[in-house]
């Protein structure tokens, strides 16, 4: 098990240390309070000068850290280039079901050659999916979700999930790269579901392989909760890491401090 120090709660300690140094120099002109309160004071003194001058460099050590770590991503930002195009990429493929849903008809009034879909749709995109956030409004997606999955030929069912396993096999492929803190669940909530194993692709299999139209609408139930699931996770990727980049970009250092891993 790996064990990690949260270097904010500490970097937090160690300027609370050297704060309290001078404020309690200040109370050395002021009266004994009680017998033997001088040598109580200047034993606290002591010992707040060593600590203060360890907090120091702790301190010190912690900024050093941190701007190491903020140069090295900066350094080799191809890495999260590469994630946000291979996000994009993911996002695409799942708007060529949302452009067939009510609740992303915002999408649809973009100019389009075919179902090319391009950068400035993915933001509509996120915006629609957030604005479902009541019961009411998740039940109407998931219905309309039903209807696209059981309206839709098998063959482009079927060319939609061959799109999403290649995808997300670049994903997993590079799951196990430091991102940023919580990357590597995210991206595994999205890929444990699509691989050969996981719960969306075991259900999209026994769908598409179902005659039986009462099993096959049980079926289809599970089919778009874990299509529900895959869709968060991936909004959440995409999201998480688009601001981790603007904290690289603006050179936003606290927030950098927060989400590095």
């Amino acid at each position: 098990m790996r064990y990690k120090i949260d270097f904010g709660l500490v970097f937090v300690l160690c300027i609370i240390i050297m704060i309290f140094d001078p404020i309690w120099k200040l109370l050395e002109d002021r009266p004994e309070a009680f017998d033997y309160g001088d040598i109580i004071y200047h034993a606290v003194g002591v010992f707040s000068f060593v600590v203060t001058n360890l907090a120091m460099g702790i301190a010190a050590a912690i900024v050093f850290y941190f701007m190491s770590l903020f140069l090295d991503k900066k350094k080799n930002f191809e890495i999260y280039a590469d994630l946000r195009g291979n996000t994009s990429s993911l996002l695409y493929t799942h708007m060529k079901i949302l452009n067939e849903i009510e609740q992303f008809k915002e999408v649809n009034k973009r100019e389009r050659t075919g179902d090319l879909f391009l950068i400035p749709d993915i933001p509509i995109v996120i915006e629609a999916f957030r604005n479902i956030n009541s019961e009411e409004q998740k039940s109407q997606f998931k219905e309309s979700l039903k209807e696209y999955f059981s309206s839709t030929s098998k063959q482009s069912l079927n060319k939609i999930n061959d799109e999403f396993e290649k995808k997300i096999q670049i994903l997993e492929n590079n799951k196990d790269i430091r991102y940023f803190k919580g990357s590597k669940d995210i991206i595994e909530a999205i890929t444990s579901r699509i691989m050969d194993d996981g719960d969306f692709s075991i259900i999209f299999s026994i769908y598409m392989n179902e005659e039986d139209e009462i099993h096959k609408r049980d079926y289809l139930e599970e089919l778009v909760k874990d299509y529900y699931d895959v869709l968060e996770a991936t909004v959440d990727l995409y999201e998480e890491l688009k601001e981790f980049i603007d904290t690289i970009d603006k050179k936003r250092l606290i927030k950098f401090m927060r989400m590095v891993d």
